[in-house]
């Protein structure tokens, strides 16, 4: 498959935790323009990217059992997040904004910069955790999308979360395979 090299994630920025805690608001109208690598590259790593030499992530995770799986996509493609490298992997070159649009039922996402999906395999965690895996792989997907949105506001850009949608039309759209579930959705771009 080919893939996409991101740029570092920055480290260090100038918004405080605090900040963008207070600038943290839904936000469902965007302007067209496309997300920069750079920022793309940034929320990717903010919402499930590694932080440390063990695999350790900015997310955290029951048992480290990772369960979740990040997609985006843009006016540019569909692509699968790959943590451990920072890379994008394309899984189609087309525009599918439009699409992802009827999937959940809103069209404000064709001048979106990106929608991210967060889908689950609950099995490694359930295989762990039993029953009560379901309910920690719920927490992680929490966890991936307020890092994501606090991202998103320490960039100044806009988001909003999606939680209401047709998971077999979202799940096909995302090209997801039959043991992941579409979790959350957020749609990502400049304010308009």
């Amino acid at each position: 498959m080919d893939h996409i090299t991101l740029p570092s994630p920055v480290t260090s920025g100038t918004v405080s935790i605090e900040e963008a805690l207070s600038k943290r608001r839904s936000i469902r109208e965007f302007d067209g323009r496309q997300l920069s690598t750079e920022q793309l590259s940034q929320i990717l790593w903010a919402a499930h990217g590694i932080t440390d030499a063990e695999g350790r992530r900015t997310a955290p995770s029951a048992g480290a059992t990772d369960p979740l799986q990040v997609l985006v996509a843009t006016p540019d493609g569909m692509f699968r997040y790959d943590a451990a490298a920072h890379q994008l992997e394309i899984l189609s070159q087309e525009n599918l904004l439009a699409e992802i649009g009827e999937a959940l039922g809103d069209d404000r996402v064709r001048r979106a910069g990106a929608v991210v999906a967060i889908a689950a395999d609950e099995r490694p965690t359930t295989a762990r955790y039993d029953e009560r895996g379901k309910r920690y792989v719920m927490f992680e997907v929490g966890h991936v999308a307020q890092n994501l949105l606090l991202q998103v506001a320490a960039l100044g850009l806009g988001g909003y979360p999606i939680g209401a949608f047709d998971d077999s039309a979202v799940a096909t759209r995302f090209s997801l395979t039959a043991e992941q579930e579409p979790m959350y959705v957020i749609s990502v771009g400049h304010p308009a």
